[in-house]
């Protein structure tokens, strides 16, 4: 496999100023049950990660949301991350491998919740996708990629390399989830038309809709991606912040491999929500704000 990743190029023009029908859906494709500590350091919080969640009682463990997106931008569809692969409901050791099911003590996946079944829903297919803009490659944001093998993959900077490091497994990584060929290209970080307090990203269509930020910490190569709607302006934080309460209260995770790139981004988080408080900011995996929002087949435009 590739150590290096091509960088990727649009190949259309775009304009800036034209107005795009920008569209965008939220869809759960299931929880599952983690240690407390794993959201919130001072919940307490041993060396590894596993083995919070070997020692933790159940009171001590919670149902989080495992989410994707997908962007209607005019005719183009854009996915951000994937979600859950239907393979979870009856078998997630075979999809996210023993490691990272040791982490997780319970799984919720209805039939029907995954990805492709619900773009399917919503008069579209999987094969329609252009672009799958991955946060991370985390076993339960890269679980379904194998649903999008004709769309171009966008990862963040160094998030390749770190997936395929001899530590892999233990930073969450499941390389089989993503060792089909697919066509795996870096964001460039590019300086950006003003979304403060970011000042480089990538404007995904040059037309300010779908514009993609680094925001290191969880992983060394997380990104978030700001939709520019015509109603508000969306964060999809990703992992960067893991629930309202990350970036409201600076409140670090309990697993920190890059503890001053996570303080930076969620800093950086909260300052964009003060700046634009008309703004949404959807956290990763936060149980008490994902009922609250639209989810597919409604959306947000």
């Amino acid at each position: 496999m590739r150590n290096r990743l091509p960088v990727f190029q649009r190949t259309e023009s775009g304009e800036k100023g034209r107005t795009a029908k920008v569209r965008l859906y939220l869809l759960e494709t299931g929880w599952v049950k983690v240690a407390r500590a794993l959201l919130h350091r001072e919940d307490g919080f041993p060396l590894l990660p596993s083995a919070a969640v070997w020692l933790a009682r159940e009171g001590d463990t919670v149902w989080i949301p495992v989410v994707a997106y997908l962007i209607v931008h005019d005719d183009d569809l854009v996915m951000v991350d994937t979600g859950l692969h239907e393979m979870c409901r009856t078998d997630p050791v075979g999809n996210i491998g023993h490691i990272m099911a040791s982490i997780i003590r319970g799984f919720r996946v209805p039939p029907g919740t995954d990805s492709k079944s619900q773009i399917g829903r919503l008069g579209y297919a999987v094969e329609q996708v252009k672009y799958v803009i991955i946060s991370h490659l985390h076993t339960d944001h890269a679980s379904a990629l194998e649903y999008f093998s004709l769309a171009t993959i966008l990862l963040g900077r160094g998030e390749w390399e770190a997936a395929q490091g001899l530590l892999r497994f233990q930073g969450g990584y499941n390389r089989r989830q993503f060792a089909f060929p697919y066509d795996f290209r870096e964001v460039p970080q590019d300086p950006i038309a003003p979304v403060p307090p970011f000042d480089r990203g990538y404007d995904l269509f040059n037309d300010g809709t779908v514009v993609i930020v680094p925001t290191p910490g969880h992983t060394i190569g997380h990104q978030s991606i700001v939709v520019r709607l015509p109603s508000q302006m969306v964060l999809l934080a990703g992992d960067a912040v893991l629930t309202e309460r990350s970036y409201r209260e600076l409140s670090l995770p309990g697993f920190l491999p890059y503890k001053g790139r996570l303080r930076a981004s969620l800093e950086a988080i909260r300052v964009f929500s003060e700046l634009h408080p008309e703004s949404l900011v959807i956290p990763g995996h936060d149980p008490e704000k994902w009922p609250a929002l639209k989810k597919a087949p409604d959306h947000y435009e």
